[in-house]
This record gives structure tokens, sequence and C-alpha cells, in this order.
């Protein structure tokens, strides 16, 4: 349902019926549809489905369209803060089975940062190690490699500090 030439998503598909009734692309779901995808496009590294994103705020996001839909913004102005705000990706590198992966995960997951993308790395995208080690980054940098659980919060209020 995706709009192919300017973006954005349709509430419904096309069924002959649209000269009818008109086809919209609703404000709050093309904004959840935009979160979502820019989230996405940061799990799976494919720069595609940011680039949907952008579109379907810009494609929904008309004067005309939030006059009508004003008072139901909560999904389009979170999806601009999350896009705007950028985020920051705790990559613990190595395989879900490890142990001390497991305890690095742990860690990260106690770090408050509301842009917080948080996930297991295979081995490949960062230097490699010989051990388990968690990566703090934004679209500016990078942490080094953090091996200990109880460096992560210490390197995050740095790392979250300096990056915004």
């Amino acid at each position: 349902m995706e709009d192919p030439i300017l973006g954005g998503f349709y509430s419904t598909t096309k069924d002959g019926t649209e000269h009818i009734t008109g086809r919209r692309k609703p404000l709050e779901d093309n904004g959840l549809a935009s979160r979502f995808l820019y989230v996405l496009s940061r799990y799976t590294k494919q720069d595609k489905y940011e680039k949907s994103a952008k579109k379907a705020i810009q494609a929904s996001a008309s004067d005309s369209i939030i006059r009508r839909e004003g008072r139901i913004i909560g999904n389009l102005a979170t999806a601009l803060e999350v896009i705007t705000a950028g985020y920051v990706e705790f990559s613990v590198v190595s395989n879900t089975e490890d142990k001390k992966a497991q305890l690095l995960f742990d860690a990260s997951s106690k770090v408050y940062e509301p842009r917080k993308i948080q996930h297991y790395e295979k081995p490949g995208r960062y230097p490699d190690a010989d051990h388990p080690v968690v990566y703090i980054c934004s679209t500016a940098a990078c942490s080094r490699p953090l091996k200990t659980a109880d460096t992560i919060a210490s390197a995050a209020a740095k790392f979250v500090v300096i990056n915004r």
C-alpha cells in the first residue's frame, strides 16, 4: 500500500472505488509506519527502510492533513523525534549462546537511553576480537570495544553525552 511515487502509505488498497472516496494516507498510521521502518533500517542496515520512513512523513504530513487530523499526531511526532534524534546502538559482538555475551547484553539492557537499539551482532562488522565485546555507536562515532559488563554503564554515560 506504499505510494511508489510520492511515498507514504495508503489506508486502503487500490480497488476501483478510489474515485468515489479517494485514497487517504492517514497521518497517524504513516507516523507509526515511519518509526517502525526507521528502527528496522538500523537493525537490518538497509537504507531503503529509512528512505521509506522519511518519505512516509513527507507524503502524509501536509498542512491540509495536519489540519484535518491535528489532534492525533502522536505517532508522527514520535517518528520525527526518533528520526531526527538519531540512535544509540548497543551491539554485542558474539553469538547469543555465549555466557559472557549474555552478561554483556544484560548489562547493556540496564542502560537507559530512549534512542537505544540493542542487538547481537555477528563478527564481521566490527574489528575481530577473540571474546565477546560491546560497541556503542551513533551516526557520528563508536566507542572502543567494551569487554566487561561493569564498564558498559559508565562508557554509555560518557558516550551518550558526547554524541547528543
